[in-house]
């Protein structure tokens, strides 16, 4: 009893009262706030200290803060700020530092910014609250996206004169992809199944190789059937790429072709006599660093992704053979690519970045960022052009097959006591014509704190000898 100070007579005015009053009847007031008005109501009317916290349920040091508090604060009093303990060790200011230091450049000798190296840098702030401010803010050191922009000033020209290709071709015509995959490996390694002591069996190959020389594969896209006719050759230079050409436009005869190229130099410009040769042949040049719009390119990824990659071979023939066999089922079942459009919002870069990207030359006169078109093509299971430039992302509420679902943390245990996680679970939504409540709700409604299973017998025992007196 020595730490408990004298008890307080508090007096209270009718509007007072009044207020306290509202406070304790209301669903709505927070339940400290409600306690507390309690307090301060069995206080005037002369109680002692160890009787009110029997009557609302404290300890008798808290009933008697609380009734001294109002005495001398009087509503003020209630309010237990600057009541917390000690100022926070970090504040926004220590974020506004973490951030700042992101700007600067990084330590010598490093790629980029750390959780230790920031730390370090700061001198005063912990790591662990370095990761959880870059955690909060959405920051990956570590992560990291590439991009191509186009800086050729006939962009939209080149790609319109494309894309129109694709999506109305001329009539009696055929349109035509073409590129080089040069330097393909035919390497020769051991390869097989490997058996995992869980009983798992996985495909595999050794990292020991040898080298039976290399071969460049010619490829032609058909457009409307989605047929490749392709040729091997040592090299690929220009006397290779019009060899092709004349394969091409031997395969035609008499018929329009119009050839989409990109702008390698073997390709441009002093093909122009074998082009006066072959009145028929039109060549269409993709805009400078957008080579992405040919899709040959998205074949040639369907051959390495499912022929070439993880392969091995003795000799070039073996090499070749293999990927004529390749084309042929490939060519059996060949269908064109669905070219279609969507728009796209591209993310770009800090300020920082932003203002150094103003002083290339790809900036405008007045040193305003030049506007990328607000699409992107994307074709059949392989995406290509605009998306390049910006990350697409799903819609919020997504389906999930037929139910809609949410990811949320799940922290599971394993052995004693120890917490690993969190580990992602998909939890289906809550129906909105009824279910399951969640845990609390019920309380809130109340104006009651949720209540936590452990201590719901304490609870419900505080509370029946509250109303039973």
């Amino acid at each position: 009893m020595s730490g408990i100070p004298e008890a307080t007579a508090i007096l209270l005015t009718a509007a007072e009262r009044t207020e306290l009053e509202g406070l304790v009847r209301s669903t709505k007031t927070e339940h400290r706030l409600r306690q507390r008005a309690r307090i301060v109501l069995l206080a005037s009317e002369g109680l002692a200290s160890r009787a009110i916290g029997r009557a609302v349920g404290c300890t008798t040091g808290t009933a008697s803060k609380w009734r001294v508090r109002y005495a001398e604060k009087r509503f003020g009093g209630l309010d237990e700020t600057g009541d917390r303990g000690a100022e926070p060790k970090y504040t926004a200011e220590t974020g506004k530092r973490i951030l700042a230091l992101l700007d600067q450049p990084k330590p010598k000798g490093y790629a980029r910014w750390s959780g230790p190296l920031l730390a370090a840098a700061l001198g005063d702030v912990d790591v662990q609250y370095v990761w959880r401010f870059l955690r909060a803010q959405k920051i990956d050191l570590a992560g990291r996206k590439s991009w191509c922009e186009s800086n050729d000033p006939e962009f939209a020209a080149k790609a319109a004169d494309v894309v129109g290709l694709y999506m109305a071709p001329p009539e009696n015509a055929i349109v035509l992809c073409v590129d080089e995959k040069p330097s393909i490996q035919a390497l020769e390694r051991a390869q097989g199944y490997l058996k995992m002591p869980n009983g798992r069996a996985l495909g595999g190959h050794s990292h020991d190789y040898k080298r039976n020389g290399t071969s460049t594969l010619f490829a032609a896209f058909e457009v409307a059937t989605g047929k490749v006719t392709a040729a091997h050759k040592k090299r690929r230079r220009r006397i290779e790429f019009l060899d092709f050409m004349n394969d091409i436009v031997a395969a035609w005869p008499d018929t329009a072709i119009h050839v989409v190229l990109d702008n390698l130099n073997t390709h441009k410009p002093r093909n122009d006599r074998w082009l006066k040769l072959h009145s028929n042949v039109t060549f269409h040049f993709t805009p400078t660093r957008a080579s992405w719009l040919n899709q040959v390119e998205i074949w040639f990824s369907i051959l390495q992704a499912k022929s070439l990659c993880d392969e091995s071979f003795t000799s070039v023939k073996q090499l070749r053979d293999h990927i004529d066999n390749f084309i042929d089922d490939y060519n059996a079942n060949a269908k064109p690519f669905v070219w279609t459009k969507s728009e796209v919002h591209q993310k770009r870069l800090k300020a920082l970045e932003k203002r150094a990207m103003r002083k290339s030359p790809s900036c405008l006169a007045d040193g305003s960022l030049p506007t990328l078109p607000p699409t992107k093509y994307q074709m059949g299971e392989t995406h290509a052009g605009y998306s390049r430039l910006g990350r697409a992302s799903l819609p919020r509420g997504g389906k999930l097959g037929e139910t809609a679902g949410r990811l949320e943390p799940d922290r599971r245990r394993f052995g004693r006591g120890r917490q690993q996680g969190p580990h992602l679970r998909l939890q289906p939504r809550r129906p909105s014509d009824g279910g399951a409540r969640p845990r609390g709700q019920f309380h809130h409604q109340l104006g009651r704190r949720p209540v936590q299973p452990r201590a719901w017998s304490a609870h419900r025992r505080r509370r029946q000898s509250l109303l039973h007196r």
